[in-house]
């Protein structure tokens, strides 16, 4: 869960307006803060201090206050009182950074886009209801990315939106590890941002990390966060990392990437909020693909059942309804019949195969059997497919220890009519 005690980094990322601007202490982000006030148009300027406060200061309103009061010296005075943070609305002199840094105060610029006391009231309701503000905070982020997903801006919007809220690169990985969208990265050269992509975790490590801390069945109701070391020499040597969960299966995970200076024994309500709301997002995101995608698995299943079993009279029909599918069924197929053992979720790891080919493969699944027409170039001969074949088999049992598959092969057919015939040979 979040910390209870409020920091200048939330306050500075999440109630402060937006075009605020460290000008010195970015390292001392991490400093509690108990209280805000604003500068008071009369003595005295800023009443009851003791000490963790964030100081508030309108600099036209200072020069009204006293005319003769620099800022740097307001710095040094507000030092003597232990507050935890200066910000300044209007001109920031350099000898007012100069002594901020002197006395290693935060000093932060703000926008005038709102008035003082604004400002002042949120950050006050940010330390008074700090569940009730995060949670808030939380529920905007996830409307944001969740309008992403529904206006079709995918997983490249949604990570930079994070990039952007968390001021961290931001990376959305598949189960098996590849990237599928990458942000804030922009600024490194090509080289650098492949060192980095190839510095990643691997599947085994993020898989042994996630079984060592929830177990080997993760809920997505819970909140899963940690930090993953990178074993690299780039400047990113850590990840905050949150795996994206679809109906208690582990799809993917959403990592928000660490510089050096970054690093910290606790993740930072920031990067907790960042990774959560990106892995819920995913989770959204990837469970509709996946219903989607069943749909349409289910109908191009049916459409290959219900053409094996009917005689073919109107071939340019078949293929006109094989083309709404995405299939070609002017080319030739030939029929594939698969029978597996001791593969863990045999039918989505065969379609992941063939999702990989060149041109889409017509796909029935029947338990541990699964009925696919291949696509080729050559009516008259099916040796290309004995290649194919075996690369599967390699494919499977290399990645699946007790792997056992059976495959059989018909011959091409040239037109769809003959495709019962391609059938009847693969069983043989």
């Amino acid at each position: 869960m979040y910390r209870d005690a409020t920091t200048l980094e939330e306050i500075y990322r999440l109630a402060l307006p937006q075009g605020s601007r460290i000008l010195f202490g970015e390292e001392l982000l991490n400093r509690p803060v108990s209280w805000a006030c604003s500068l008071r148009p009369s003595p005295p300027a800023f009443p009851n201090l003791e000490g963790e406060e964030l100081a508030l200061i309108d600099a036209n309103q200072l020069r009204q206050f006293n005319p003769q009061m620099r800022l740097d010296r307001v710095v040094n005075s507000l030092h003597q009182a232990s507050i935890s943070a200066i910000g300044v609305m209007g001109n920031v002199p350099q000898e007012a950074v100069v002594a901020a840094g002197q006395n290693q105060i935060p000093l932060i610029a703000l926008p005038d886009s709102e008035p003082l006391l604004s400002i002042e009231r949120t950050v006050i309701r940010l330390i008074v209801d700090r569940g009730g503000y995060l949670a808030a905070k939380a529920a905007d982020l996830q409307r944001e990315l969740t309008q992403i997903e529904l206006d079709g801006g995918g997983m490249g919007m949604m990570a930079d939106l994070l990039a952007n809220f968390s001021e961290q690169p931001v990376l959305f990985l598949k189960d098996e590890g590849t990237p599928i969208a990458v942000a804030g990265l922009e600024e490194l050269t090509e080289q650098h941002k492949r060192r980095v992509l190839a510095s990643l975790p691997s599947r085994t490590t993020l898989r042994s990390w996630l079984a060592a801390r929830f177990g080997t069945e993760p809920s997505e109701n819970s909140e899963l966060t940690g930090i993953i070391p990178i074993d690299s020499k780039n400047h990113y040597r850590e990840m905050v990392v949150s795996p994206v969960i679809v109906a208690d299966r582990v799809e993917g995970y959403c990592l928000l990437l660490r510089s050096d200076s970054g690093s910290s024994k606790e993740i930072s309500t920031i990067e907790r909020l960042a990774v959560l709301q990106g892995a819920g997002a995913a989770a959204l995101a990837w469970s509709r693909e996946q219903a989607v995608g069943a749909v349409e698995e289910k109908m191009r299943a049916v459409f290959l059942d219900e053409l094996l079993a009917t005689e073919i009279a109107d071939e340019e029909a078949w293929i006109q309804r094989g083309h709404s599918l995405g299939f070609d069924l002017t080319k030739p197929h030939t029929a594939w019949l698969i029978q597996a053992e001791g593969i863990q979720d045999w039918p989505n790891a065969l379609r992941q195969y063939l999702a990989a080919k060149q041109d889409p493969v017509l796909l029935s699944v029947r338990a541990e059997v699964a009925l696919l027409f291949w696509p080729c170039d050559n009516p008259k001969s099916g040796r290309d497919f004995k290649t194919a074949a075996n690369g599967l088999v390699e494919h499977f049992t290399s990645t699946f220890q007790r792997a056992s598959l059976v495959v059989g092969i018909g011959r091409p057919a040239a037109s769809v009519r003959e495709w019962l015939r391609s059938l009847e040979q693969a069983r043989e």
